[in-house]
């Protein structure tokens, strides 16, 4: 017989990710933040760039996630 350990709190924290990202996203979007210069359509192709430009494991890593940045945005 095998006994697998694991934190009790696990499913507990998992519930409260979701949350806090549902809450977050029910009054808010995110956006690509412009550069100085750029157009919003540059920054948005910029960004679909910087998706394409990913090394593949077994999660996705952008390979210059300096290059983008988010903001939050009320709406």
């Amino acid at each position: 017989m095998t006994l697998t350990l694991s934190c009790i709190g696990r499913k507990f924290s998992q519930v409260e990710f979701v949350a806090v990202i549902g809450s977050l996203f029910y009054n808010h979007r995110v956006e690509v933040r412009t550069n100085p210069g750029e157009t919003p359509k540059q920054a948005q192709i910029r960004a679909h760039n910087c998706l394409e430009n990913v090394e593949y494991k077994p999660t996705k890593k952008m390979r210059i996630p300096e290059s983008i940045a988010l903001q939050w945005t009320k709406v």
